[in-house]
């Protein structure tokens, strides 16, 4: 059977998903952009990108470099990739944003390990004409030009979702079975991505203990949608068209763009759709005695459900967090989340210490060598999965548009996946795990067929519906024309 070379797919889905933004900023900025491709007669600018830390020892960082790398050749861009030695690590930061101006770097791309503390500086660069654009975590400075990174909100809320269905699943019921440990890193994505865990964990908690007619009610939300449009990964729409497009004479890259497109674009409409109606069926079921009723209870699992830890920057800290909260037997612990690769790590090194791998349920952040392991002997029960590659090949790209005089979105979501020990060999987890590698996909036999299936290994608890793509994905999708600064906070970042 033929077999499709797919190292170009990710390329070719970030050449869709670019397509989208540009045509965003067309509408939002009253400008279209270009695309740059290969246009070596543009100017090629020089841009520093400034990572969250050591590429050679966090796998998120690595791919990230190679994305700056990969755009900067295509692009025709003199790119430095620099990082400093982890997330706490400001001062290495604050030395390179400050070589940059001293050189007259044309933009300058940072992953700031600091909300505040390193604007004084890009307040020099901007008055200079550098432009800077954030990527993975935030800054409160008003002047960055583009921020570039998932949803931490999204991720959160996933993690959150999947960490109550894993729940059920094992004992039958979320509520009232144990404790939920949380372990976040020192970046200033941790805060969203907790928070935004907490409230989808906690929600789904509430609504098991409530009378069942919720199900119901959601049920009969959906059914008066209508039946729903049959909907495919945005990867797989690539793939399928890329086919077709080639067995007609016709450019496969161009047709893999456009069903790239449009699978998102149905994508995000369904879960917007899903949402709206899961809301106003449960708005419409309740009395104003049982929103009072609901609140004081959400109250109550917020307040006595989740143990957090000291925030955590290496391996060995959250190692220790983590055994530190099981060798308390009062905590009662089923359920561990972690922010980031190493607070991930630290978690699953220590449950499987303490034989707890059948016992606790974890859910991380991330992938490294060391997690994909973990996922495979089921001491990890899933992570969230990001986009470095598309986060550094973007930054690059914007960064090239900006120095050329024209204008880009505020805002760009990479998107997120959840991946576990049943999808992990899947081609598109290992499109987004090994970026660089050359990944068969096997040849869609039927045009006609439909390429569908999820990235998950299935939904929410029942009675539950979060919408969306898959159940566990979010597509990321063209970036709002402006964000204010508490939108920006949701966009905080992947490490």
């Amino acid at each position: 059977m033929k077999k499709f070379k797919s190292k170009n797919v990710l390329g070719r889905l970030s050449a869709a998903a670019l397509s989208l933004s540009l045509l965003s900023a067309a509408t939002s900025c009253g400008k279209a952009q270009q695309q740059q491709g290969n246009n070596t007669s543009s100017k090629p600018g020089r841009i520093m990108v400034i990572g969250k830390a050591d590429p050679t020892k966090e796998t998120f960082w690595e791919d990230v470099g190679k994305g700056v790398t990969a755009a900067g050749s295509e692009l025709n861009c003199k790119v430095d990739y620099k990082c400093a030695e982890d997330d706490s690590d400001i001062e290495t930061q604050r030395k390179y944003v400050q070589e940059a101006i001293e050189k007259s770097y044309d933009a300058i791309v940072i992953a700031p390990n600091s909300r505040d503390e390193i604007n004084d500086l890009f307040m020099d660069a901007v008055d200079k004409g550098i432009k800077v654009l954030t990527i993975d975590s935030m800054s409160d400075y008003e002047g960055i030009s583009c921020a570039i990174s998932s949803s931490d909100s999204a991720a959160g809320t996933i993690a959150g979702t999947e960490a109550a269905r894993l729940l059920k699943s094992q004992v039958g019921k979320i509520a009232g079975v144990g404790k939920i440990a949380i372990i976040g890193s020192t970046s200033s994505t941790a805060e969203v991505r907790i928070g935004a865990f907490k409230t989808a964990f906690s929600l789904l908690a509430l609504n098991d203990v409530k009378n069942p007619s919720y199900a119901q009610q959601q049920a009969a939300a959906q059914e008066e949608n209508g039946e729903e449009e049959e909907l495919i990964d945005p990867s797989e729409a690539a793939q399928k068209a890329a086919q077709e497009a080639k067995a007609r004479g016709e450019d496969p890259d161009k047709a893999a763009r456009a069903a790239a497109a449009e699978a998102a674009k149905k994508l995000e409409e369904a879960s917007a759709k899903k949402a709206a109606a899961a809301a106003e069926a449960q708005a419409e079921a309740q009395t104003e005695e049982e929103k009072v009723s609901d609140a004081q209870a959400l109250a109550e699992i917020n307040n006595s459900y989740y143990i957090e830890a000291d925030r955590c920057v290496t391996y060995m800290e959250a190692y220790n967090a983590a055994k530190k909260l099981l060798e308390d037997e009062n905590n009662g612990i089923k359920v561990m989340y972690g922010t980031s690769t190493n607070t991930t790590q630290g978690i699953c090194q220590a449950v499987e210490e303490a034989g707890l791998e059948d016992d606790v349920i974890v859910v991380g952040f991330n992938t490294s060598p060391a997690l994909i392991d973990k996922l495979k002997s089921n001491i990890l029960d899933a992570t969230i999965v990001q986009n470095p590659y598309n986060i550094g090949y973007f930054s690059i790209s914007y960064a090239k548009t900006l120095i050329e005089g024209d204008k880009v979105p505020s805002t760009l979501d990479t998107g997120v996946t959840l991946a576990n020990a049943e999808n992990i060999d899947d081609p598109y987890i290992q499109i987004l795990l090994y970026p660089d590698k050359e990944i068969e996909l096997p040849e869609v036999k039927n045009p006609n067929e439909s390429a569908g299936g999820g990235n998950s290994a299935g939904g929410p608890p029942d009675g539950v519906t979060t919408g969306g793509a898959p159940e566990g994905v979010t597509t990321g999708g063209a970036p709002e024309g402006a964000a204010d600064s508490e939108n920006a906070a949701s966009n905080g970042g992947n490490q």
